[in-house]
């Protein structure tokens, strides 16, 4: 059985997800428990004091903007300690999933990525975030039934007017793992 709360509080719980919603509520608490079906009118003394402002930039993130790459993808040697009896990776002649990877990505004036990938990796989804001179993005295959189903992180830093980036990916069951390094140009004006 939900406990029940003074209209306070309801107030101090909802507070943190804003004036309007608390004050919302407020209204309908005190109708409520009033009985009175018409809404009463918020007023300074039943609503709940505004949540501190978070400040709002005005300018957008300086790397905003499209940005395209192709890769060179190549076969990454996997070290294991001298007494691991695995030979999962000796079997990998690096001819699967090498070649050209092309990267194309957007991001928002607030730093979000979002983007893609096409060619020796299989179709790629990225999703992550630029900080003021840092990318980190989550590689994941476009489809999730793709065989070759490759997944792994691209991450980069921010070198003048391009960005430059590492890829690291593997396969599903991690028996191929590729990488590959290159520039991030930026396409079109931001």
């Amino acid at each position: 059985m939900p406990q029940k709360m003074s209209i306070k509080e309801v107030l101090r719980t909802l507070a943190p997800i804003g004036i309007i919603t608390a004050s919302v509520l407020a209204g309908a608490c005190k109708t409520r428990e009033s009985g009175n079906a018409a809404a009463a009118p918020s007023t300074s003394q039943n609503s709940a004091p505004a949540p501190p402002q978070r400040p709002r930039s005005a300018a957008p993130h300086p790397l905003a903007g499209n940005w395209r790459s192709t890769l060179a993808v190549e076969k990454r040697t996997v070290r294991l300690p001298s007494d691991a009896s695995t030979t999962t990776w000796s079997s990998d002649k690096g001819k699967r999933a090498t070649g050209d990877v092309v990267l194309t990505l957007r991001v928002s004036t607030t730093g979000e990525i979002r983007g893609e990938g096409k060619g020796a990796l299989g179709a790629l989804t990225l999703t992550g975030k630029v900080t003021d001179k840092d990318l980190r993005a989550t590689i994941t295959a476009t489809d999730p039934n793709d065989p070759l189903g490759m997944h792994g992180v691209l991450l980069g830093a921010a070198k003048g007017a391009v960005m430059e980036v590492r890829l690291r990916t593997s396969g599903h069951d991690a028996s191929l793992v590729r990488g590959g390094e290159g520039v991030l140009e930026r396409i079109g004006t931001p």
